[in-house]
Order: structure tokens, then C-alpha cells, then sequence
């Protein structure tokens, strides 16, 4: 009973008496999320592409003279750039692997604007982008609120036991899993440290519009590192929940965001994801409270 009720209570963290289903070496195995750059696999290999570990994106560590800006960045809006400009859908084998290339289609929250289209067949692993706009590379010390809005496809597969990553802070080293990652897993959307530190933000379906609000301070210290996320301007039970390890691995990290999961699960599925906003404060990012579609 007491493993059922942390599986279904927003809030909760994963019982360790039942693990989710892992892939071969854990339940988000080390060097999984590898860092992604450019990279020439073997075009005679029959077995699936393998995780390079490589040099990650440069980020800057320097502090500026300018300070802190309250409205980070909105990278699906018109006055950001050029839309596909705002994101790396280089398609390489950190990106791309055993699916299709990251589609720009119409939004369908706002059809003014595009939006990012992600899609996998059964045993895919991996389609995702790169957001490149200002605010996409915390560094240790930084506060951030989140603004994240997706639409899953009737067929995406919410109940599998194993991994579903769709955003991740990811760390600049080429091993181990990322210190902050949203996952879809058993029917519950959760909050993901070092791939088994869990906290469920609530249950969701096949179909189902995801808008998220997170409040995220980065720090490699457990004591300082925390997460706070509304759901549909609600509270989730997910309030200030510190991760056993932080936030944060290394003294930056980046931002991939799309489809990034097993390949064990044996569905296909897809997810548009309609908006992303990065602010120093909820301003920054449309405010908290309940939010009709734009």
C-alpha cells in the first residue's frame, strides 16, 4: 500500500520497493544522456548507436557586469529571433538516434506562432533539440522560473514502467544521468534527480496538455538546490523539494528537450511541445495562476 500511494500522490517520492523497469546498467544508466555535439557513427554497425561521450556545448561561467535580467528568455516568441534559430536540431546521434528528425509544425495552442513536434516509433530513443536562447545554461547559484507547455498524442505510452524523459537540465560532464529531468513514467508525471530520485507531480494520460510552472534554484549543494512546480497554476505537492544530490552535477548545465526514453517500450507515441518561457521571476514567464490557451 505504501508503495502504491508514492506512486499516485503528487508530491511523492518513488518508493525503492518498486523500482521502476531499468535499462542495463540502472534505472537512468550512467552516460545515457551524453552530451551533444557533431559526431560521425559507423555506418556499417547493425547495433544502435552508440553514446559518445564528447566535449559539451561551451558555456559561458563568467559572471557579466550587467547582473541578473528579470525576463530571461521566450523562446517561442516572435521578438526572440527566428524560430528555428532559438534551437540545435542538428539530428547527430546526441540528438537523433533510432527515430525521426524534430518537426517544426503549427502551433496548436496559438497558430501565429510554431511549435517543436517530437515523435517515436517502438524501440526508438531519442528525438530532441537543443534550446540555444539566453537563459537555456544555468550556472551553480542561479534561480530560474520555467514555463513548459506540451500536448501528448493519443497513443503516447504514459503507463510504461520504464524511463520517458522529455526535458533535462542536463550536467557538461559525459557521464552519469542529469541532476534535473521531467519524466512520464506509470502514469504519473515526475521530477527526476540522477534518474532514481523521484517526486511525482501527478498522473497523466495519453492526449493530455501538460503546463507547467517550475521555480528551480541551481546548486551542486543539496542544501541550496531546490524545486518548486505548479501545474495549471496549481500547486502539485512538489514544493521545495531539494534532491538528495542537488540540482545541479557540474557548475553549469543545458537544456534538451523532446522525446529521450528506453528501448524497451515497445509503443510509438508523439508530444508537441507549444511553449517554453525562462525567467527570473514569474512574471518572466506568464505568472502562476490558472492559464487559459494563448
Amino acid at each position: 500500500m505504501a508503495a502504491l500511494f508514492a506512486l499516485t500522490t503528487p508530491g511523492s517520492p518513488v518508493s525503492t520497493s518498486a523500482p521502476l523497469e531499468a535499462a542495463p546498467s540502472s534505472a537512468a544508466p550512467a552516460g545515457l544522456f551524453a552530451p551533444v555535439v557533431p559526431s560521425s557513427p559507423d555506418a556499417s554497425s547493425s547495433s544502435a548507436l552508440p553514446v559518445v561521450p564528447v566535449t559539451p556545448p561551451a558555456v559561458s561561467t563568467t559572471p557579466t557586469s550587467e547582473g541578473p535580467q528579470p525576463v530571461i528568455g521566450a523562446l517561442f516568441d516572435a521578438a526572440s529571433g527566428a524560430f528555428s534559430d532559438l534551437f540545435d536540431n542538428s539530428a547527430n546521434d546526441g540528438l537523433v538516434e533510432n527515430g525521426p528528425r524534430p518537426r517544426i509544425v503549427e502551433n496548436p495552442d496559438d497558430p501565429d506562432r510554431q511549435a517543436w513536434q517530437f515523435s517515436l516509433g517502438p524501440g526508438g530513443k531519442r528525438s530532441e533539440v537543443l534550446p540555444q536562447g539566453p537563459g537555456t545554461e544555468p550556472v551553480d547559484g542561479d534561480q530560474q522560473f520555467v514555463r513548459y507547455t506540451a500536448q501528448l498524442s493519443d497513443d503516447f505510452p504514459t503507463d510504461t514502467g520504464n524511463w520517458q524523459v522529455i526535458l533535462q537540465w542536463h550536467h557538461t560532464s559525459p557521464n552519469g544521468s542529469p541532476p534535473l529531468a521531467l519524466q512520464v513514467t506509470r502514469g504519473q508525471l515526475y521530477m527526476v534527480s540522477e534518474g532514481d530520485d523521484m517526486q511525482a507531480i501527478g498522473p497523466v494520460s495519453p492526449g493530455q496538455r501538460i503546463d507547467l510552472t517550475m521555480k528551480i534554484t541551481f546548486a551542486q549543494d543539496p542544501s541550496e538546490g531546490s524545486v518548486t512546480v505548479w501545474r495549471d497554476g496549481r500547486p502539485t505537492g512538489v514544493t521545495n523539494w531539494s534532491p538528495r544530490d542537488g540540482t545541479m552535477s557540474t557548475h553549469a548545465a543545458y537544456l534538451k528537450m523532446g522525446m529521450y526514453r528506453a528501448q524497451a517500450i515497445r509503443e510509438g507515441g508523439s508530444i508537441i511541445v507549444t511553449d517554453l518561457k525562462i525567467g527570473r521571476d514569474a512574471a518572466g514567464v506568464g505568472g502562476i495562476g490558472p492559464r487559459a490557451r494563448d
